[in-house]
């Protein structure tokens, strides 16, 4: 029973003393004339708060459609929308960047469909770069005939698979 009761002193000794150590010496919250010239200090250099400005919302992905083995786009009305919102929100936030995926069709070898995507993806960057998008954050990705949008089983799901997606990476 002696070393318990032993055991129980020398815990609360230890528990005083190491209160007394960390309000005296770590964190001393007993000397209120310290604390006036703080918060004094703190006072005189706050300043107005700038206003919040709300971030411009992600542009949504666009697609871009291309005849068999050309790099013209067929529909640059998609960029009409696409550009001003993909500018905003890339002065807004300068670590986002825009990534560009060229695809085709599964006509012709793997690695001509990969120059072919890549070449597409760079024709959808030109255009960007050209309408005033920094081409810095323009990333170009070529996937050629290796993630189809539709089974390459008809003329009509071939010309849906010549394509271009363009989108905003976070």
């Amino acid at each position: 029973m002696r070393p318990i009761i032993i055991g129980i002193l020398l815990f609360l000794a230890w528990l005083i003393l190491s209160t007394w150590y960390y309000n005296n010496h770590i964190y001393p919250v007993f000397n209120p004339a310290e604390e006036t010239d703080i918060t004094e200090e703190v006072e005189t250099s706050i300043l107005p708060a700038p206003e919040a400005q709300e971030a411009p919302e992600v542009p949504e992905a666009i697609t871009l459609w291309f005849d068999f083995d050309k790099t013209e786009i067929l529909n640059p009305i998609e960029f009409q929308d696409f550009i001003p919102a993909g500018e905003a929100y890339l002065a807004a936030t300068p670590d986002a960047c825009i990534i560009i995926t060229g695809h085709t069709c599964d006509i012709g070898s793997q690695s001509y469909n990969m120059e072919l995507g890549k070449r597409r993806a760079e024709s959808a960057r030109a255009y960007l770069v050209s309408n005033g998008l920094p081409h810095d954050c323009l990333e170009v990705v070529s996937k050629g005939e290796s993630e189809p949008a539709m089974a390459n089983t008809s003329p009509e799901n071939r010309q849906r698979n010549r394509r271009a997606t363009i989108q905003v990476k976070q």
